[in-house]
């Protein structure tokens, strides 16, 4: 009797350690896959991003160009993401100089973004996605066709993930005549209905519709440029923006040739999409 209450001691204790080893194994694999499983579903989820703003931005590129009152959805599936326009920032200045005198152009761009609350394993990076991304460069359209294009820039932390988008201005020099230039700068900001001004963001929904309305343009004359003997003007860009990088960080500055003693009549071309739901 007492041989077989000592085995069956021994088989319980046995069964004890078994478990307890299981357990620990258990926990020694979860603490080395865990995090790796992690990460590649936040991964997952900011690839998921890039999908949904390209389509976005072929939608607005088609958009801006089309008539007022132009529509355009967008279907978004997502979790874990919290979509957010800012009408305000970032905040685009144009400073054109002729001679020693500069006129400044400050516009709102709006900014359309995502942010993934989710942790990223070992991943902090930031680029640029699409055709065209040089934020660095201003689109010079002088003897081109005009061309609209925007910008999806991505900042990958560890803790959170932000993908953002938003609009450059473009610069068109056209000759008048011997002595007038007329000087067309395109700008577009992504907003609310001015018509009906409650915003329908933050959104947190896993599935919804973006939509978005191209408004009417608006065509303003700030100022115009005179030259006496220059024969040139410089036109520099910069873009306050409030998470992405350097405050009013300069982006381009680009030099248009002219004849001396003209005059360059500035047109300030802009063009609204709306946002909403």
């Amino acid at each position: 009797m007492r041989i077989l209450r000592r085995k069956a001691v021994s088989n319980i204790i046995a069964t004890i350690l078994i478990f307890a080893m299981m357990v620990v194994g258990m926990g020694i694999l979860y603490s080395r896959i865990g995090p790796v499983a992690i990460g590649f579903e936040a991964e997952s989820s900011v690839t998921n991003q890039e999908f949904i703003f390209l389509n976005i931005k072929n939608e607005l590129d088609s958009l801006v160009g089309s008539a007022q009152g132009s529509r355009s959805n967008v279907r978004i599936t997502s979790e874990y993401a919290t979509y957010d326009l800012n009408i305000t920032a970032p905040r685009l200045r144009l400073d054109l100089t002729l001679g020693g005198t500069t006129n400044t152009l400050v516009n709102d761009m709006g900014l359309f973004e995502a942010k993934i609350d989710r942790p990223f394993r070992d991943v902090s990076t930031s680029r640029f996605l699409g055709n065209n991304v040089g934020e660095t460069t201003m689109i010079n359209t002088e003897m081109t066709d005009h061309i609209a294009t925007g910008l999806i820039y991505m900042d990958i932390r560890t803790t959170q993930s932000t993908v953002s988008l938003y609009y450059r201005a473009s610069a068109d020099l056209v000759q008048f005549d011997a002595t007038t230039y007329i000087l067309n700068i395109f700008t577009y900001n992504l907003t609310i209905n001015p018509a009906s001004p409650i915003s329908d963001f933050p959104i947190t929904q896993d599935e919804w519709t973006l939509a978005m309305v191209r408004g009417p343009t608006t065509v303003s004359n700030p100022f115009n440029l005179t030259s006496t003997t220059e024969t040139s003007f410089s036109l520099t860009q910069s873009v306050s923006r409030y998470t992405l990088r350097a405050q009013g960080q300069v982006l381009d500055s680009y030099t248009f040739q002219i004849a001396a003693g003209s005059t360059v009549i500035v047109n300030n071309i802009n063009v609204p999409i709306y946002f909403g739901i």
